[in-house]
């Protein structure tokens, strides 16, 4: 295992990449702002992008007949982020959420120790003991032609709930690639970037200390917190004198990105995100979103995924009272999650055309206040709980199981976890070494319990490494889209 670490900038020592590559990515992260780790097997990668796109097969609130037809769209948006219940909740997102825990936990409980750290951190160092919550984010599928719309130099920052135990909370942000083998994907981003205040990037001095979050997303849009266009114009120039190097003749630009380098030790990076991997960095790293189209012949797929380290024992606010009857969560950032933007309404007969053909006929009940006679769905769709009870529309039961306590605890801050058929695999922030010996080494593992009337393990143990080898055997299915794991694999 190996770590690529930005020449740009110093990343961890050669002696820990090799002793130890989770604590040297987890020293990446929080030097660099980002990290990416693997997630499945090279052997597994197109199995996992067949389960995924299977999963979006079980989908009921989509005409799944017209999915080959080339007006159907699983989202309106560019950007391509999917909109329903259902795909916040299938099974399979759940398992591929639960085996990211298995392969973070490593990488996250060494980053506790960076973020505490005064070395790194400055004055703003964060308790080494605080909890691990998973943050459920969306499925996205961008379509061959298509392309998110660019978005400016930005943080994506939670808004300040007030809360005390919260005040020292740190999200991340990212998702992981579920496209076949050889199909990279990209993140662009200033580098190194997390770690100071770029208010006023005149000030030749700089300033070392880490953002505010509450201050920043106080006086940002609900969430997203963009610069300036001086402050966008210097790290456009760094990117581009990053990615052609010598091409450009302007003195003045060579000047800012200089000073960029010199005074804010930062650096650009196009990070890439392989098949099987995922992408975890701060949410307030200053990034990009690149209109970039799809070239391949076949649509893009992810899965957003989001992380919290925080003192609170209060799930994050967001998705809270969202699993028993299977409704949509907010965003990290706040925002609510939707079907389509306002700006689609300024073609209403292509917003037509996508729901007639995309939408089942049962949920357009949504008359365009531009008309009055054409009807789509609404913008935020209902539960997977209310679509049940809606006559004619088919929900495969095993596709949407009921959350467990125990899977829930994923959505909480912990740090224990137990995950398994029987709930018979015990994971610990603390221990988190315990994780390979149980569920890594090839072994095909169903993540999220069914049930679990299993009998329970003794918990009189303390280390928490006394762990069973009971994974299921046998392949993955399109019915079973179990993930293979293997440990011996790269960290960028």
């Amino acid at each position: 295992m190996s770590l690529c670490v930005s020449p740009a900038i110093a990343g961890p020592p050669a002696r820990l990449v090799q002793s130890d590559p989770m604590a040297a990515a987890a020293a990446h992260l929080g030097l660099l702002g980002y990290a990416v780790v693997p997630i499945v097997a090279p052997e597994a990668v197109n199995a996992l992008a067949l389960a995924y796109t299977n999963a979006l097969a079980t989908l009921p609130e989509f005409r799944q007949e017209n999915v080959a037809l080339p007006d159907f769209r699983y989202a309106k948006t560019g950007f391509g982020a999917l909109g329903t219940s259902s795909s916040i909740h299938n099974r399979f997102v759940r398992q591929l959420r639960a085996l990211a825990l298995v392969r973070a936990l490593p990488l996250f409980a060494a980053l506790r120790q960076v973020e505490a750290d005064p070395k790194v951190r400055g004055t703003d160092v964060r308790p080494a003991t605080r909890r691990l919550e998973s943050i459920i984010d969306r499925m996205c599928v961008r379509y061959p032609g298509t392309a998110p719309t660019a978005e400016m130099w930005h943080r994506d920052l939670t808004p300040p709930s007030g809360d005390e135990a919260e005040a020292d909370d740190t999200i991340y942000g990212g998702w992981i690639n579920c496209d076949p083998t050889g199909r990279m994907q990209y993140f662009s981003c200033i580098a190194g970037s997390h770690l100071f205040n770029p208010v006023d990037l005149g000030n030749v001095g700089g300033d070392w200390t880490r953002v505010d979050p509450a201050a920043h997303a106080a006086a940002s849009h609900d969430g997203f917190a963009a610069f300036d266009r001086k402050a966008s114009a210097e790290f456009t120039t760094l990117k581009n004198v990053t990615l052609s190097p010598g091409k450009d003749p302007n003195e003045t630009r060579r000047m800012q990105t200089a000073r960029l380098r010199a005074n804010y030790n930062v650096a650009y990076e196009r990070v890439v995100v392989p098949p099987g991997h995922m992408l975890i960095f701060y949410q307030d790293l200053i990034h990009e979103v690149v209109s970039k189209r799809v070239a391949e012949d076949t649509p893009s797929q992810r899965l957003f995924t989001g992380w919290r380290l925080t003192r609170s024992a209060q799930t994050f606010r967001y998705q809270r009272n969202i699993f028993g009857d299977m409704s949509l969560p907010y965003i990290k950032s706040g925002q609510a999650i939707t079907m389509y933007s306002t700006m689609n309404f300024t073609n209403p007969e292509s917003l037509v055309k996508w729901s007639h053909t995309s939408i089942v006929e049962e949920l357009e009940t949504y008359r365009m206040p531009s008309t009055g006679e054409m009807i789509v769905p609404r913008d935020h769709m209902k539960s997977v709980a209310a679509i049940r009870a809606i006559r004619g529309i088919n929900v495969e039961e095993h596709a949407f199981p009921d959350y467990t306590d125990a899977e829930r605890a994923l959505y909480a801050p912990n740090t224990t976890w137990r995950l398994g058929e029987h709930a018979q695999y015990r994971l610990s922030l603390d221990a988190p070494q315990a994780v390979d010996p149980a569920i890594a080494g090839g072994q095909w593992v169903d993540l999220v319990p069914d049930d679990l009337s299993g009998e329970e393990e003794d918990d009189s143990s303390d280390s928490g490494m006394d762990l069973e080898m009971e994974a299921a055997g046998g392949q993955g299915t399109a019915d079973s889209p179990y993930i293979l794991i293997d440990s011996d694999e790269e960290v960028y």
